[in-house]
């Protein structure tokens, strides 16, 4: 992406406030990497609710929403940014009737956790750390590329965790201590067909957020001279290693990606050139970890056979068949429009963890329709010309929400408030893409601006 900063002049010497263009190296930004780490990751250490990622991620957000106040700190100026200051201020208004909802149909309250409206706003902390690192990034001399990097890195991290589990049975026993920290006792067989990782949420909502960054890197080094593509291979082993749904993700948003090439009338061969080595490394992933590990490829197996039957004839098998039969239910009546206060993730009577179903039995379809609708509006507002990429994103969520809860998934949020702010920043700063060209004044321009 250095074609995509714009020419600046060079700093004096006398100049002490001057920085290098790219400041992302890791030693002289350790701290930075271990904040932004917690903040995807959310690792859980302790069943205290104190060590819980709720009360971490908000204490943390206070202290940097002091520390912005009395630094008089630009961060705030991110968090106005209309789209976003839009989606923020819904989301909570949407937040606090759910919690009517809830009181109106179970007046006695037995537990807080029940009105959701914690749950529900995690989008306000998650919009707050990340405009808080874009300033960060920026502050130090980061590049557009490099604050992206920073993520992809943390993301192969992942991926080597995984493959040096097979090596370091150690790294996985670490693994699964994390998991029961996090979800409680899930059985034998899932801990040792998955859970490969340092982080928080092992098999839903990291895998969906790992299928979407590595399809944003196939975006961007379709566009851009973005050299984030090559933590890509290692992403993808972290989703195989964990969850299907993530592959699912990353294969629907880069064939929206492709088609949208094919649209703007762009030449398609490096696409098809990109997918095709992705395709034959994570042929090589998938290889590795048949041998490494049976049990994984095995799951990993069911999830192929169970799509292609559904694509090719039309027969709901395994998955599938518990999704579009037993847990994809809707509520009935008036229940449709404004929700029953159910939390139908916990209810034992009834029990569904698929996001849609949860959302309309929480808020109906004033909570979804409004909910997701802002979502789409946070996400293409001022998208231009990188509409297909926020698109591509959307469809990723729409995918989550059927498998589970994603709208309380804290990394997928992260990223799209993280990548709609850093793209508010390249096009702000009047960056360029590939296509450029020279004037004979020696001014750059090009024919599309921004990222």
């Amino acid at each position: 992406m250095s074609d995509m900063t714009r020419a600046r002049p060079a700093p004096r010497a006398s100049d002490k406030t001057a920085r290098p263009a790219d400041r992302a190296g890791f030693l002289r930004n350790i701290g930075l990497y271990v904040y932004v780490f917690y903040v995807i990751y959310t690792p859980t250490f302790s069943t205290s609710f104190f060590a819980s990622k709720f009360f971490v991620l908000a204490a943390l957000a206070v202290v940097l929403m002091i520390h912005s106040a009395l630094g008089k700190q630009h961060m705030f100026r991110l968090l106005g940014y209309p789209p976003l200051r839009r989606f923020l201020i819904i989301m909570f208004g949407l937040s606090l009737f759910v919690a009517i909802v809830h009181l109106a149909a179970h007046p006695e309250v037995e537990d807080f956790v029940d009105l959701r409206i914690v749950q529900n706003n995690v989008l306000l902390l998650m919009a707050i750390h990340a405009a808080f690192i874009v300033h960060i990034c920026k502050s130090r001399g980061f590049t557009a590329e490099s604050s992206l990097r920073m993520i992809y890195k943390l993301a192969a991290f992942q991926g080597v965790w995984g493959l040096v589990s097979f090596v370091v049975p150690q790294l996985k026993e670490v693994s699964n201590w994390l998991y029961q920290l996090a979800a409680g006792e899930r059985g034998e067989y899932l801990m040792s067909s998955r859970i490969y990782g340092f982080m928080g949420e092992f098999t839903f909502v990291t895998p969906i957020y790992h299928g979407m960054l590595a399809a944003v890197a196939v975006y961007f080094a379709l566009n851009y001279r973005f050299r984030g593509l090559r933590y890509v291979p290692l992403i993808l082993v972290a989703i195989l290693l964990n969850g299907r749904t993530g592959i699912a993700v990353f294969a629907a948003m880069t064939a929206l990606i492709i088609v949208g090439q094919i649209l703007r009338g762009r030449k398609i061969g490096p696409a098809l050139g990109i997918v095709a080595a992705l395709v034959g490394l994570l042929w090589i992933a998938w290889s590795v970890v048949s041998q490494l590990s049976p049990i994984t490829a095995k799951f990993l197996q069911g999830f192929i056979d169970e799509t292609s039957a559904l694509v090719t004839d039309g027969s709901v098998e395994g998955t599938y068949s518990v999704l579009f039969q037993d847990v994809l239910i809707f509520p009935e009546g008036l229940g449709l429009i404004w929700g029953t206060g159910a939390d139908v993730y916990e209810n034992q009577g009834f029990r569904t963890d698929v996001g849609l179903t949860n959302d309309l039995f929480m808020g109906g379809l004033i909570f979804v329709v409004i909910g997701y609708g802002t979502l789409l509006y946070f996400l293409l507002k001022n998208s231009r010309p990188d509409t297909v990429l926020f698109l591509s994103l959307f469809v990723g969520f729409a995918i989550g929400i059927v498998k589970g809860q994603i709208f309380i998934g804290t990394p997928v949020l992260f990223l799209f408030v993280f990548v709609v702010l850093i793209h508010k920043q390249v096009t702000g700063e009047g960056m360029v893409a590939k296509s450029v060209k020279v004037r004979p004044e020696g001014h750059r321009y090009s024919h599309r601006r921004g990222f």
